[in-house]
């Protein structure tokens, strides 16, 4: 004990205090008060990373109806290169509103929009279909 309290007096330059109730208090209080500012700072980053991702953008979208499931209101869609988002390829697609669905007919050619959020939410809006005269 001795020597340790020498090193203490080398290193600091005054004697070392006792460890009391009060000291270990105020030192859990300081430790308290730097995890909770902490904490609030990490408040803004987390729920401006969320308002990011929820960013919808819109793409337009020609193709084909190639099957209708009204449980689901989906669409199976033969689409074209959706330039910014994909290239062409078959899938199913959510139609975002019921009398959009509703229009649908298997084999018809349409023009929708893609709506896309957060990169992989996606539904089609403002379902056309397309004039046959070409």
């Amino acid at each position: 004990m001795i020597a340790w309290n020498y090193t203490w007096k080398w290193l600091h330059g005054v004697e070392p205090r006792p460890v009391t109730l009060i000291n270990v208090q105020i030192f859990l209080k300081r430790v308290l008060f730097a995890v909770s500012l902490f904490g609030i700072a990490l408040i803004p980053a987390c729920s401006r990373s969320n308002q990011s991702a929820e960013t919808e953008k819109l793409y337009p979208m020609t193709g084909e109806v190639l099957s209708l499931d009204a449980k689901d209101q989906t669409a199976n869609i033969k689409a074209g290169p959706v330039p910014g988002w994909m290239d062409a390829m078959t899938m199913d697609f959510p139609i975002k509103s019921k009398s959009d669905f509703d229009s649908l007919r298997v084999g018809e050619k349409i023009k929708a929009t893609v709506d896309v959020k957060g990169g992989t939410d996606y539904s089609l809006s403002n379902v056309q279909a397309q004039s046959s005269a070409k």
